[in-house]
């Protein structure tokens, strides 16, 4: 959708839909931080589309059910797990502000270039291998909010 109001031109453009396919890694390793640089070689993580979770509420909180189910920490399951995907974005970024609409059950950061640009109830002290402190609840994110 592009707007024109004489003043301001503007357009909001979906690059990520609520299916798209991701690379995910659920192997329990600490990645660091070279896994969020683009350039990062995730050929060999597993694909899966969008919902990721485990199919254990009920009722049902999600708009869609599990697509692609991980393993629980408590059923032998890492506490991190990483996702990637990429979208075609060809304008200049002068401007450009991102939102970021998610169903986060514990928490997430997310990256895009390797720069982080949001969090939802994950503490800055939070780690690969401690489970994530209770920031207040929300599932929609400002990726630029803070940052």
């Amino acid at each position: 959708m592009q707007v024109l109001d004489g003043l301001v031109d503007f357009g909001v453009f979906e690059l990520i839909t609520m299916t798209n396919t991701w690379s995910y890694d659920q192997a329990g390793i600490d990645r660091g931080t070279a896994w969020r640089a683009p350039a990062y070689d995730d050929s060999a993580w597993p694909l899966g589309a969008a919902l990721f979770g485990v199919d254990d509420s009920v009722p049902f909180p999600y708009p869609l059910p599990v697509a692609t189910p991980l393993t629980r920490p408590d059923q032998g399951g890492p506490i991190t797990t990483y996702y990637r995907t990429r979208f075609p974005f060809t304008n200049a970024t002068s401007g450009v502000m991102l939102y970021s609409e998610s169903y986060v059950d514990d928490g997430a950061v997310y990256y895009l270039n390797g720069a982080q640009v949001g969090r939802v109830r994950m503490v800055a002290s939070a780690t690969y291998t401690r489970a994530p402190g209770r920031t207040p609840a929300g599932g929609v994110t400002k990726a630029d909010e803070g940052m």
